[in-house]
């Protein structure tokens, strides 16, 4: 092992040991996987509390989570394939399913926008025509 390699993080196996006394403060004390993180390095023995909610997310048991305050109910770690949102509308057809007319070349803007300076021209110049033949 090189000098540059001492303080690189990587990919480290966890003992045992550690692991087994972090599950023992989950389930004896009810502590958060973040005051065991920090309990054990202070006693300098070196685990994440990411590693601990893995643990905790990979018991089939659901013991360990019972132990969490929030029992591991956050929605941001559940990956659930959802078709759509929308379930009201009747015969909706999918984006990926549209015909060859609707290929997003039809309704482009031609140059810099030239199509809309002239047409707002002709509404300007519509709204002082009829403002000059308004009577006095």
């Amino acid at each position: 092992m090189s000098v540059r390699d001492d303080g690189v993080p990587g990919n480290r196996s966890i003992d045992c040991n550690i692991l087994k006394e972090a599950l023992h403060l989950l389930k004896t004390e009810d502590w958060s996987p973040k005051q065991i993180s920090g309990y054990l390095s202070l006693k300098s023995e070196h685990i994440s509390h990411e590693t601990i909610y893995k643990r905790i997310r990979s018991d089939e048991s659901g013991e360990l989570r019972s132990h969490c305050r929030h029992k591991l109910k956050y929605k941001h770690h559940i990956n659930v394939f959802k078709k759509t949102k929308v379930r009201n509308i009747l015969d909706r057809t999918s984006i990926h399913d549209r015909p060859a007319e609707a290929d997003g070349r039809t309704f482009r803007r031609v140059g810099n926008g030239s199509y809309h300076r002239k047409r707002t021209e002709e509404c300007h110049t519509d709204l002082v025509r009829a403002f000059q033949e308004l009577p006095p």
